[in-house]
């Protein structure tokens, strides 16, 4: 996504909006579960290229935006470039597109079609179709596990019984009260696979585990490093 400043103004004027900007920004990525491929911030605009997390990617960014409380100030400004904007009329040079103009028109399109390249995404922002073809894969491949185990039937019975198997803990001792090197090992574990494998929400596994959100988020992080380090499976 491309975040313009209003009527072309810059949107950071020194170090400290991007320290700040990033500050927030990776805050809600962490607790949204959204991934940031990649990011550009320039003074005016900005790029980001994210992946869907708990939320919509709609949501989170209102919460990024809206964090200077300047809201009435924006509307306005926003309001003076869409009258001014109206005044310039129809620009030719704007139509069709930025996939469109990065390609030289529609001779350019249909060149492309002739030669059957396509194209997933506007060069200058995502980079090529490649790139943009394996960010897609790599989303589609997550989806399809998550739905071949569900249709399998595996849903979080199955997950605790293999986390437990390998944490050399009960079912029961997952979900108590006490805490202890095991049991936080086991929690995490099973959060991490809950939600990258089977995609249930942080707050479900919040409410099950008497925990926090903010705390299953940790946990998640956990028990990622958890699994790489010791090449644990779910199956």
């Amino acid at each position: 996504m491309i975040c313009r400043g209003i009527d072309r103004q810059k949107i950071f004027t020194d170090q400290n909006d991007y320290l700040l900007f990033l500050k927030r920004l990776a805050a809600l990525l962490t607790e949204t579960r959204t991934s940031c491929i990649a990011w550009a911030l320039i003074p005016n605009p900005f790029h980001l290229l994210l992946r869907t997390g708990n939320v919509p990617i709609s949501l989170l960014m209102k919460r990024r935006l809206t964090g200077y409380n300047a809201l009435p100030a924006a509307r306005r400004a926003y309001s003076r470039f869409v009258r001014s904007g109206i005044e310039q009329g129809r620009r030719p040079d704007l139509t069709g597109g930025g996939l469109l103009r990065s390609h030289g028109g529609w001779t350019g399109i249909k060149a492309l079609r002739a030669t059957g390249d396509d194209q997933k995404g506007d060069e200058r922002i995502w980079g090529d179709g490649t790139f943009v073809s394996e960010v897609l894969d790599k989303a589609e491949e997550r989806f399809k596990e998550a739905y071949r185990l569900r249709a399998r039937g595996d849903d979080l019975d199955p997950l605790i019984k293999r986390v437990a198997q390998i944490t050399q803990v009960t079912p029961d001792e997952i979900f108590d009260s006490l805490r202890d090197a095991k049991r936080t090992k086991a929690r995490s574990i099973l959060c991490y696979w809950a939600t990258e494998k089977l995609g249930i929400p942080q707050s479900r596994l919040a409410q099950l585990l008497s925990r926090t959100q903010s705390a299953i988020t940790y946990a998640v992080r956990r028990g990622k490093a958890l699994v790489e380090d010791n090449s644990y499976r779910i199956e």
